[in-house]
């Protein structure tokens, strides 16, 4: 599967070269974290905002490559390079396979935090469960902190990275440590409200303090407003 996945990586990154605009990396959507071949956990990200960003990059003239876990909204993804993902740990591996190549990365996938920590071969069946309260015990590992993971890679300073911070309600006091302790540029604060939906509140801060407020905003206008300001970002370092 490793190979798999890093020569879908390479084929996507060959047709994002043929743009001549800088390459953006874009993720989105869920990982799905299998327990067998039949279960597995995931969250209720349709992957909208990733597909609106990498068309709103496109618009902009960047050259977008778009890292999808599972959705049925895939079909709306037309002439933009697409890997497709499963795991945390597969959004991880093609991250650290591409991340060298690109000059922004936009994280909006809804990445999970936690995984089995085993994954069994066969289905597991009622008749598995031999305690006496019929209870089934699923443990799961912490998965690997994908920004943290890019932070390690020696070309880091030259790239320009927003990164999501979703939570039950607008939470800025989280989405302020996100961004200084995952190094990003750029953080983009929501709320679960954006869950399946195509308009979303949200609040943009940047490193050099600027704050921009969205309200029922499309997603794909919204994507417009974050690359603007990474763009912004990179210009200011170049004068």
């Amino acid at each position: 599967m490793t190979e798999q996945l890093l020569q879908q990586a390479d084929i996507a990154l060959n047709l994002a070269r043929k743009n001549s605009g800088p390459l953006i990396l874009i993720t989105g959507g869920p990982t799905c974290e299998d327990i067998d071949p039949v279960r597995f956990i995931t969250n209720r990200s349709t992957g909208k905002m990733g597909i609106e960003a990498a068309k709103a990059a496109k618009e902009l003239g960047l050259s977008p490559l778009l890292i999808l876990g599972p959705t049925p909204l895939q079909e709306q993804v037309r002439d933009i390079p697409l890997i497709k993902i499963r795991s945390a740990a597969d959004m991880l591996q093609v991250l650290c396979h591409l991340f060298p190549s690109c000059d922004f990365l936009i994280m909006s996938a809804a990445v999970a935090d936690f995984t089995p920590l085993e994954t069994s071969i066969t289905k597991l069946k009622k008749a598995d469960i031999q305690n006496n309260n019929q209870e089934f015990t699923l443990k799961l590992r912490r998965t690997k902190d994908i920004l943290s993971e890019l932070n390690n890679i020696s070309c880091r300073k030259s790239k320009f990275i927003a990164g999501f911070s979703l939570d039950t309600t607008m939470n800025i006091t989280e989405g302020l440590r996100k961004l200084r302790i995952k190094g990003l540029d750029l953080i983009v604060i929501n709320s679960t409200a954006a869950f399946e939906k195509e308009y979303s509140t949200i609040k943009i801060i940047t490193t050099d303090h600027q704050e921009i407020d969205l309200v029922n905003n499309s997603k794909f206008n919204t994507a417009i407003t974050i690359i603007q300001e990474l763009l912004r970002l990179k210009s200011s370092t170049e004068i």
